[in-house]
């Protein structure tokens, strides 16, 4: 994943990155989970990233056509039944290594 090239204010907690402009077309939000993380936090960053998601396709400006896609960031691998749950939502997942190279 590139660095992005403008960030947005965001409406959302510090530690969440968010929303990020992919492309002319679609806003990414992104939830950061790090690897101190448990199973429950976890689950809440991908049912925040349904909120986030659900927040920023509100405040889309009727006819922008923008898309907007969620994105959970973990250091660790995420459990086998929270990927299934997150595929159902249609939340992205992405595995980044401690220190900010991606695997």
């Amino acid at each position: 994943m590139r660095p992005p090239s403008r960030w947005f204010p965001s409406l959302f907690p510090r530690r969440t990155l968010c929303p990020r402009r992919g492309t002319s077309h679609e806003v990414v939000v992104i939830e950061v989970k790090f690897r101190i993380s448990d199973f429950d936090d976890f689950q809440r960053g991908v049912y925040q990233c349904v909120q986030y998601r659900a927040v920023m396709e509100a405040q889309q400006q009727e006819g922008s056509g923008r898309r907007v896609r969620s994105l959970l960031v973990t250091e660790t691998t995420l459990p086998a039944d929270l990927v299934r749950t997150a595929k159902r939502l249609h939340i992205h997942h992405l595995q980044a290594a401690p220190g900010g190279a991606s695997s």
